[in-house]
């Protein structure tokens, strides 16, 4: 089994195991970045990139405080409909 990794972008890693050149492909940074990253990649969703200025500085921030695609297009909802002062509409 041959096993990739190095940043992969959706496109790359399909092609991979398309090709046989690897059995299956894994995301890091990605999984940081995108807490729904399964789903991104089988909706072939946009994907956020990580914020690497917040790495390594001992808090959560960067971490754990991504929102999920749906979490993202709930948000662009309400903002549309109620402007960027969401706290107004009900």
């Amino acid at each position: 089994m041959i096993v990739t990794n190095g940043g992969p972008s959706r496109e790359d890693a399909v092609r991979k195991v398309e090709q046989k050149t690897a059995d299956a492909v894994t995301f890091g940074r990605l999984f940081i970045s995108n807490p729904d990253l399964p789903l991104r990649l089988k909706n072939n969703w946009p994907l956020t990139p990580p914020d690497m200025t917040t790495f390594y500085t001992g808090g959560a921030h960067g971490y754990t405080d991504y929102p999920t695609y749906a979490q993202e297009q709930q948000k662009k909802e309400t903002e549309t409909a109620c402007g960027k002062d969401s706290q107004h509409c009900d």
